[in-house]
């Protein structure tokens, strides 16, 4: 049919109008075989975003809110400078029952206290916080474990037969020696309530494998455990301290060491300060003023410099102490940033990608744009136009875009609601997971 339509063009047509049509379908061809291609190249990451279910924000923002309400409380004490930094991290699995997800969902928390008198030197110690759900006599959940471990809850004496020998004499009779070996299991205690969690602070040291240095019960009664994590080893011959850094001390180049953000930090930890948004949204931990003074990198003793960007953190004391405005926090001429969290969120992963604060990013017509909320929004918009995908890719630039400008096709822009939930994890988390995965060379491109 194709042949017989070029025939009749071929001779209906002069030589240079029939060139002219062959030409004008050979751009249309090429034209079609590259959507094609970038349509092809696309489809893993539509096809994945589309069918993954939004993880259990809810039920993470609820455990968070009643954590650090029940840590605040737990304080007996008049010491100042009690303060928590809690690991921010990506969890997007669906689990469909809330109780499993938050029993198999350590939070891993950093304590800071001052341990002299005057305060001058600050106290370290890191533990994981998980709920501990009401079980059965003698079994207990662990981190570690999807199922329950059956634990002897008394002192159990077993006989096993370890060693047979024979001794053949000459006169064809035969000795046969056993050996009894007795083997004592150990049971670990049962964790017990903290009434003072000053104290309990200060007497976590040298912790077991799994043991639980005692709970905290929260106004549901339901019990918090405090699982401590073991103080790195320093190989150094010099004694080191821990140290921690704000992300804007590493953007403004102000946090004393060399060490700057990798490619793969970068995208790491975009990926878990987007979760971590929908997680902790409308809880102490995160408020809408939130900025690159809150998020905080730490190092410590004897750990590799190379380590500090393996997670990012977010700080609050634990004293009450009047809220501050963010670094980043601007109030609009005109209802443009419709959500400031993301907005906010939006900020930082350009301040990530660029290695540098948003300020430094800015042009003079940055700073003469008039009827906007200011400078940095026209320098994220000028950015997000003109160079992001550039610098990072268009899933990259897409998830920017949406957090800046709340471009979710959704008629509420509130985190509170499940739908626009969904539209942010599958808009904004869901393309710099792929990002990610990509840069590591875990999907091909």
């Amino acid at each position: 049919m194709f042949k017989s339509e070029f025939k009749r063009l071929k001779f209906s047509l002069s030589k240079s109008e029939y060139a002219e049509q062959l030409n004008e379908l050979k751009n249309h061809n090429q034209a079609l075989t590259r959507l094609t291609k970038q349509s092809l190249e696309l489809e893993p990451a539509r096809t994945a975003t589309k069918t993954r279910a939004c993880p259990n924000f809810n039920a993470l923002q609820s455990y968070a809110r009643s954590l650090f309400n029940t840590l605040k409380s737990g304080l007996r004490c008049s010491c100042e400078g009690h303060a928590v930094k809690l690991r921010l991290e990506n969890r997007s699995t669906k689990v469909e029952d809330d109780e499993k997800l938050l029993e198999s969902t350590p939070f891993r928390v950093i304590f800071t206290y001052n341990s002299t008198t005057p305060a001058t030197v600050l106290t370290w110690k890191e533990a994981d916080i998980r709920w501990i759900a009401e079980k059965s006599a003698g079994c207990v959940s662990l981190p570690s474990c999807s199922q329950p471990v059956f634990v002897p809850t008394k002192l159990t004496r077993r006989v096993r037969f370890d060693q047979i020998q024979l001794q053949t004499s000459s006169s064809s009779s035969s000795t046969v020696t056993v050996t009894q070996q007795n083997t004592t299991v150990i049971a670990k205690p049962t964790p017990e309530e903290i009434h003072d969690l000053c104290k309990a602070i200060t007497k976590l040291q040298q912790p077991q494998i799994d043991m639980c240095a005692g709970y905290l019960l929260d106004s549901l009664q339901r019990k918090h455990g405090i699982y401590p994590l073991d103080t790195p080893a320093c190989h150094s011959t010099q004694k080191q301290d821990w140290s921690a850094y704000t992300l804007r001390q590493v953007l403004t180049r102000q946090a004393g060491f060399s060490r700057r953000l990798m490619q793969h930090d970068k995208f790491k930890v975009a990926v878990d300060l987007a979760s971590s948004v929908l997680q902790l949204h409308k809880t102490p931990w995160l408020n809408d003023n939130w900025g690159d003074d809150d998020v905080y990198f730490v190092h410590r003793p004897g750990a590799p410099l190379s380590s500090i960007y393996q997670h990012p953190f977010i700080y609050r004391k634990l004293q009450s102490a009047p809220s501050r405005a963010s670094t980043l926090n601007t109030t609009p001429a005109r209802s443009i940033i419709r959500n400031q969290t993301l907005f906010t969120l939006g900020i930082l992963l350009i301040e990530l990608l660029y290695g540098t604060a948003i300020e430094e990013l800015h042009t003079p017509q940055d700073r003469l744009c008039q009827g906007t909320p200011g400078p940095i929004w026209c320098t994220a918009e000028r950015l997000v136009e003109e160079e992001i995908a550039f610098e990072a890719g268009p899933l990259y630039a897409d998830a920017v875009r949406r957090c800046i400008r709340c471009d979710f096709n959704q008629k509420t822009s509130s985190l509170d609601d499940q739908d626009f939930q969904q539209a942010v994890f599958d808009g904004v988390v869901a393309p710099l997971e792929t990002t990610l995965h990509r840069f590591n060379g875990l999907l091909q491109t």
